[in-house]
């Protein structure tokens, strides 16, 4: 992907099956946004194919891969006055009848992305009244919506509470041994690529540094190096767990802050 000649993200070339996760991490510029564009037709690579099953996505009309691939963006952009109900049937547009009206399916589809996000209370809001943290739910619902194969996200969880995150990866994980839903998504988030996903793609300057399984991928060193500040990285049963290494000024962590410097 090149854009004004500067290459972006070069050589990078991965797969997600049926009811496969796989998290691309990386810093800020990395190419995270720009690979994901390509992924779902938005973006065109310079070199290279990107293909959905046996069809390659540039060949494919924006309805077809609407019928296929699911998207969830960082902000989105809805027309003034819809209601979040509204907002989310828009989910079922590639999947309407050609007049356009929404079938009984298609309303319990919306019923149950509203349910699977928390957002059936606020149906009847006008999106422009949402926090950040409810539109992004609205989004992730309309994205759920589509009933796709596969969903592509780009930081869904970034404006999700500890207890909102949990929920919705949960539901990811049903959709994808109920429904065989294959995953695709950017994260800052490491301990969550690490504890939650089957596979992590790191990038680095547009260059593949390592993919693999979290284990494999999210280590002291490709971390530390790819990021430019040294981590802990601690793997168990339940994952791995990425963390920053205590920033030291004037001595260590514990010197710094003492559990009696701190009154309620």
């Amino acid at each position: 992907m090149a854009y004004s000649g500067r290459q972006v993200v070069t050589s990078v070339s991965f797969d997600v099956g049926p009811g496969e996760s796989v998290a691309v991490v990386g810093p800020n510029g990395a190419g995270k946004s720009t690979l994901l564009g390509a992924v779902t037709g938005v973006l065109h690579p310079s070199a290279g194919r990107v293909w959905l099953g046996s069809h390659r996505v540039d060949c494919l009309s924006r309805r077809e891969i609407a019928r296929r691939i699911a998207v969830v963006p960082q902000g989105l952009s809805v027309g003034f006055g819809l209601t979040v109900g509204q907002m989310v049937m828009l989910g079922r547009t590639a999947r309407l009848s050609t007049l356009g009206v929404p079938t009984r399916h298609d309303r319990e589809a919306v019923e149950v992305a509203m349910e699977d996000t928390e957002t059936s209370t606020l149906a009847g809001r006008p999106v422009s009244t949402l926090s950040g943290g409810e539109a992004q739910r609205v989004i992730l619902a309309m994205a759920l919506a589509q009933e796709t194969p596969y969903l592509v996200m780009d930081e869904p969880t970034a404006h999700l509470d500890l207890g909102q995150q949990w929920r919705f990866m949960r539901r990811l994980m049903e959709l994808r041994r109920d429904r065989g839903v294959g995953i695709l998504a950017s994260l800052h988030d490491l301990s969550l690529a690490g504890s939650s996903f089957d596979r992590v793609i790191l990038l680095s300057e547009g260059r593949l540094v390592a993919s693999g399984s979290p284990a494999e991928v999210l280590t002291d060193t490709s971390v530390s190096v790819a990021f430019g500040a040294p981590v802990m990285v601690t793997k168990s049963a339940a994952g791995v767990r990425v963390v920053p290494q205590p920033v030291s000024v004037t001595g260590s962590v514990e010197e710094m802050w003492r559990m009696e410097d701190f009154r309620l």
